[in-house]
């Protein structure tokens, strides 16, 4: 629980810049390896928590795909230092946790050297949009009243 409100404290501080969680992996900014269809698994994302583990090394990435909603946000957390990159379903790498397309979303995760174990947490929510004007539309009453 205080790993998450750390997690929370440093997303509202920093905002959406997935690459601040671990500002000490040195990651660049694309895969130095290819993901492998058969290292790719199939996850259903929600409001709820999913909690994935395994290992994950320089030579070979591990991936998780998931399908999701135009405008849905990506939060995730692990515990390690992992290099995560999120690809858009027309294969661009994403920059921040705002999903921009409906259509199917892919996790690559690798570590820059060596291997770790890790344990990825994650979950889609939907953006809150604040409105400050409330809008009302005109309707007709049914009463008349005289005066």
């Amino acid at each position: 629980m205080k790993k998450l409100l750390y997690l929370l404290t440093l997303f509202i501080i920093y905002g959406c810049d997935m690459g601040t969680i671990y500002p000490s992996v040195n990651c660049p900014e694309k895969p130095q390896t290819t993901l492998n269809a058969k290292d790719v698994q199939e996850i259903e994302l929600n409001e709820q928590t999913l909690k994935k583990s395994h290992q994950a090394s320089a030579s070979k990435s591990i991936g998780y795909k998931f399908a999701a909603k135009s405008g849905q946000q990506l939060s995730y957390s692990i515990d390690s230092n992992i290099c995560i990159w999120v690809y858009s379903p027309n294969n661009q790498i994403l920059k921040n946790s705002s999903l921009p397309q409906t259509g199917k979303y892919i996790i690559e995760i690798a570590v820059p050297q060596g291997s770790a174990n890790f344990e990825l947490e994650m979950y889609l929510s939907d953006l809150i949009t604040y409105n400050p004007t409330p809008s009302v539309s005109p309707t007709s009453s049914p009463y008349t009243t005289s005066t």
